[in-house]
């Protein structure tokens, strides 16, 4: 924000000047020094990024051409479910193992 209500568009700084896009000029960009601009800075400033789109990185992630909700979220999640059904039995099958192995010790 300029001093007198006015605005500008700052993009970019490099060797003591700013581009600066002004909205009398168009699209268009001029180089202002940056003692120029200090003089005419009003101390108020906005921070403007670009929309991040979720929907399109999510379809891609997911691919998200299901029918149904749940059936086709389990097919999609089908290898880690019969990976946790191994790991849960061989955990239960060593602890199994070593109550058994105490008992024999004692």
């Amino acid at each position: 924000m300029l001093k007198n209500n006015e605005s500008c568009v700052l993009t970019k700084i490099e060797d003591n000047k700013a581009t600066i896009i002004l909205p009398e000029i168009g699209e268009g960009e001029s180089e202002v020094n940056l003692d120029e601009l200090a003089k005419i800075y009003s101390g108020f400033a906005f921070l403007l990024k670009p929309l991040h789109h979720y929907k399109d990185a999510r379809k891609r992630v997911l691919k998200h051409e299901s029918n149904h909700w749940f059936w086709d979220t389990l097919k999609f999640s089908l290898t880690i479910y019969f990976d946790v059904i191994v790991a849960s039995f061989l955990i239960n099958l060593f602890v199994l193992n070593k109550s058994a192995f105490y008992y024999e010790c004692v």
